[in-house]
């Protein structure tokens, strides 16, 4: 019987240290064919089921090319979305490469819309707003500063890795009513 419960223990240890576990500040490597993307851990967001909020870099690096990662931390954001970077790491999406504080990126605003997932809707009147850890409020059409927000649904990897390759999701999201054919 001991043999069993020193067996169990074992197996719960390794289980544990196998255990993937990102950490706020976290910076990551995506290798595209065109070249290396790397994106930051920046929060998470309990207003869209507790998932973790990535700030993707704008800048392409050459594959192999050596970053300074304190000096990336201030090139531009592309975009942010909310994804389980521990998922993305089983997947072999990406990998970490350094961990560094997290820049003050100001106000990021999320939408949803109630028209996601209807067939033949490609642009909506009908959204919804947050801040990361805020209330969502429904705002209608999005007009003025709200056409900055970014997508807020749980991406899964593969969809953060279709954006970084080719400039957009792997799905069809509607656009605000007004733009043109899809715009993020």
């Amino acid at each position: 019987m001991a043999s069993s419960l020193q067996d169990f223990r074992s197996v719960a240890m390794e289980s544990r240290k196998r255990t993937i576990s990102a950490k706020i500040g976290d910076i990551y490597v995506v290798e595209c064919a065109g070249g290396d993307r790397y994106f930051q851990y920046v929060m998470d967001d309990s207003s869209q089921l507790g998932a973790n909020v990535i700030a993707v870099f704008a800048k392409k690096f050459p594959k192999g090319q050596s970053v300074d990662f304190l000096a990336l931390k201030g090139e531009s954001v592309e975009f942010f979305a909310h994804v389980s970077i521990s998922l993305g790491i089983k997947m072999k999406c990406w990998r970490r490469v350094t961990h560094e504080q997290v820049a003050d990126h100001g106000a990021i605003r999320f939408r949803d819309t109630d028209d996601y997932g209807k067939p033949g809707v490609t642009c909506s009147n009908y959204w919804w707003m947050w801040e990361p850890n805020g209330p969502a409020r429904q705002v209608g059409p999005i007009e003025g500063e709200l056409r900055k927000s970014f997508i807020g649904v749980l991406m899964a990897p593969s969809n953060i890795v279709s954006r970084l390759e080719t400039g957009r999701y792997s799905y069809a999201y509607p656009v605000p009513a007004g733009d043109g054919e899809y715009w993020e």
